[in-house]
């Protein structure tokens, strides 16, 4: 069914495999993170995350989804490298921060900076709290979100 031309039946055939981990191969769940399909790429990503057993056997693909074009699959890339914590995400999550913070996607820089404090130790604070009844998409908030960036980047490059 993971070969299936229809996409809806690609991602539901995946979703069924992950109620059921102990019968998913590592192979099953690689086809799933390649599709053309965001849809089933997505549930690749749920599938992977309850999958520890091929986290690392996996993560040069997660290193390319944490910049995929899709933000749900950015979104859940960057949630899920947080967890498996191998320091090959590094990059990756820096690469992208920028482009993030410019789209104002705050959700996903939100989950690339908490991903590189866990996965470096290092921890870099906004200089402006959010406050409540501020706008978090506001000039002066990605500015601030913009020179967190900067500061990641001056880390590892």
């Amino acid at each position: 069914m993971l070969f299936h031309p229809s996409y809806k039946v690609r991602t539901a055939a995946i979703i069924v495999l992950s109620t059921q981990p102990s019968f998913i191969r590592s192979s099953d769940i690689l086809l799933c993170l390649t599709d053309n399909s965001p849809n089933v790429r997505m549930r690749g990503i749920y599938a992977l995350n309850l999958c520890p057993n091929f986290w690392e056997e996996l993560s040069q693909i997660v290193s390319i989804l944490i910049n995929d074009e899709h933000t749900d699959i950015r979104y859940n890339a960057c949630q899920l490298a947080a967890k498996i914590g191998n320091k090959q995400f590094i990059k990756p999550l820096i690469d992208g921060l920028e482009k993030d913070v410019r789209h104002k996607r705050i959700g996903i820089v939100g989950k690339r900076h908490l991903a590189l404090e866990k996965i470096t130790g290092y921890e870099i604070r906004r200089k402006l709290e959010w406050q409540e009844g501020k706008d978090p998409y506001s000039n002066r908030s990605i500015d601030a979100l913009l020179k967190i960036a900067t500061k990641w980047k001056s880390f590892f490059n």
